[in-house]
């Protein structure tokens, strides 16, 4: 993921520093303000060290609560602005990168051609390693979400093709990379139960591909965190499957048998049909 600029990092605590001296000055306790704001003790005081930024409804319930007369809101209004205007500086500058790269690739009057598969002492070749470039971005917007969603897609397509044990790994860092952006809190408000059902199904993803690899303690920590992120999103059909999921890993380990027919066809069907559904939307 890009590194977050230091102007944002510094003014994202200088913004925790604010609330931390507001809330001493309205003697209240960590674990107070988080009772009053839905938050608890520890966001709260990673909020407060600069770690994380809530949304907008937290920092106007923080000014009512400590009588800052706005100033909480007004200093997050100003980050979330600078946020904006670097992504787009960002996006500019990689979509003048790509005008060029496409001008070269006209110079050149060559069609593409695919990507070479490594000969095997059999005389066969096998595909090439999987190759993927992660969403990255600072301040998540729709750009990254459809990003997000994309890659997840990608992801499934390239399953059948190399399997569980080439895929798992990337998977698993692809939804690390997600988790991250989510608890930085540098996302559009508007995307954030998108965001949180596309950590869902990336978790979903990677569990199932280490499931395939037979890689089965990671499947359980994965299979918590869909469980945890399509509950934040409210995504009730996902969380039903990924139920299922946990059910089915269960069983393997008593067993110590094949993949579960059942859940590789759902889990392809559902995954692939949802994803689908967005591409043409």
């Amino acid at each position: 993921m890009t590194r977050e600029p230091q102007e944002i990092a510094t003014r994202r605590q200088q913004l925790g520093a604010m609330l931390a001296t507001f809330r001493q000055a309205a003697r209240l306790s960590q674990a107070q303000l988080g009772a009053d704001t839905h938050y608890d003790r520890t966001s709260i005081n990673k909020i407060e060290h600069g770690q994380q930024l809530p949304d907008r409804p937290f920092w106007l319930t923080a000014d009512q609560l400590l009588d800052t007369r706005g100033s909480l809101v007004e200093h997050y209004d100003v980050v979330v602005a600078r946020k904006r205007e670097q992504a787009d500086e960002r996006r500019q500058a990689a979509h003048l990168r790509h005008l060029a790269e496409a001008q070269r690739l006209r110079s050149t009057r060559r069609a593409a051609a695919p990507a070479p598969g490594v000969v095997a002492d059999n005389g066969f070749s096998s595909p090439a390693p999987v190759t993927l470039s992660f969403p990255a971005t600072v301040y998540a917007d729709t750009i990254y979400l459809e990003a997000v969603q994309q890659y997840i897609w990608h992801i499934v397509e390239l399953d059948g093709r190399f399997g569980g044990t080439d895929l798992a790994r990337l998977a698993v860092r692809f939804f690390r990379s997600v988790h991250q952006q989510l608890g930085t809190g540098a996302y559009e408000p508007a995307i954030e139960r998108d965001l949180q059902a596309a950590a869902g199904e990336s978790a979903e993803v990677a569990g199932w591909l280490l499931y395939d690899a037979d890689r089965q303690d990671e499947v359980r920590r994965l299979n918590q965190e869909a469980l945890y992120f399509s509950r934040l999103a409210g995504d009730r059909s996902m969380e039903l499957l990924r139920s299922r999921t946990a059910a089915c890993t269960r069983a393997f380990l008593v067993a110590r048998g094949k993949p579960c027919n059942w859940h590789a066809r759902c889990w392809r069907a559902v995954i692939g049909c949802r994803l689908a559904s967005r591409r043409c939307s």
